[in-house]
């Protein structure tokens, strides 16, 4: 990656890299690194940012939905609805569409094969990389949590999502209930 590259990328992510080979790091695929055995793979960033993500989703719906009540905690959701909306905020696709519509794919180093295969655009390829560059901040920051949280709020927008989909829901429970309404009145 060029500086212009880098600085690119930067500016999406909302944070600056003291430490730039921890960053090309995080764009380095295996393949690439078999091939260029000095260099390290992106694997163990990955690793670290996925599981960065759900902490930060949880906690993002625990601030939205649940607060302690008399000692206790109390949910706008239960478990299953809670479940349904992490599942979509760390779902590969949701991942994958936030590094790939920033174009990040363009930076990645890839081994021959990668290349012969054109993984570059793939699903998963993306949802690694946006994990391994959420790691790689954790990792710089010294596990900060209000840079992570700061980066990952930036990258997700979960609080608008979130939003969207309530809205979203609410119009189709809505719908449902009018168009079974109106079904019995036909019917009656």
């Amino acid at each position: 990656m060029n500086m212009e590259n880098i600085d690119y990328v930067q500016s999406s992510i909302g944070y600056h890299f003291k430490n730039l080979r921890l960053l090309q790091q995080a764009f380095t695929r295996k393949s690439y690194s078999q091939e260029h055995p000095e260099v390290q793979d992106n694997e163990c960033l990955e690793f670290y940012g996925d599981e960065i993500l759900d902490l930060y989703v949880a906690k993002s719906m625990f601030k939205r939905f649940s607060k302690i009540q008399n000692g206790e905690l109390v949910s706008q959701k239960n478990e299953g609805e809670l479940t349904k909306l992490k599942s979509v905020f760390v779902s590969k696709h949701t991942l994958a569409q936030c590094s790939y519509n920033a174009g990040f794919y363009h930076f990645l180093y890839l081994g021959k094969s990668d290349i012969k295969n054109e993984v570059q655009k793939s699903a998963s390829v993306n949802e690694d990389l946006f994990e391994a560059i959420i790691g790689a901040i954790a990792v710089e920051s010294d596990w900060d949590d209000e840079v992570i949280e700061c980066a990952v709020s930036k990258a997700l927008d979960v609080d608008a999502k979130i939003t969207t989909m309530i809205t979203n829901d609410t119009k189709v429970r809505c719908f449902d209930i009018d168009t079974a309404v109106t079904t019995l009145k036909e019917m009656a």
